[in-house]
């Protein structure tokens, strides 16, 4: 897939996952849909903090010598920062929003 397909295919993703948040959030509760969009905007903001941050951290770990075994790695390491910090605080709906944004936000690395 050519990366601006992989890019659109990846933004739909976040879109879709909001939109079915948001809905959920309309059925269940007074004022739900306009919550769960303020919300979807900080999850949006939050995989962009841990994007930079994952970027930080490769930057600090490329300047190792004899430490280093594979940077590389550390672009993996959002699902694991994810699952790690993130899995049990959020409601599902609310992680896959968290999820897909971070893939969104590390495409554009």
């Amino acid at each position: 897939m050519a990366p601006r397909q992989i890019r659109a295919s990846l933004l739909r993703a976040v879109d879709g996952h909001i939109a079915d948040f948001v809905a959920d959030c309309e059925d269940r509760y007074e004022l739900g849909g306009a919550i769960a969009r303020a919300d979807a905007e900080i999850l949006v903001g939050l995989a962009r903090q841990v994007a930079r941050s994952l970027g930080a951290w490769g930057a600090i770990a490329a300047d190792l010598d004899l430490a280093s075994q594979d940077t590389a790695a550390i672009e993996s390491a959002g699902a694991v920062v994810l699952e790690a910090v993130f899995d049990g605080v959020l409601q599902p709906g609310a992680f896959r929003i968290l999820a897909a944004a971070l893939a969104l936000e590390s495409d554009g690395r």
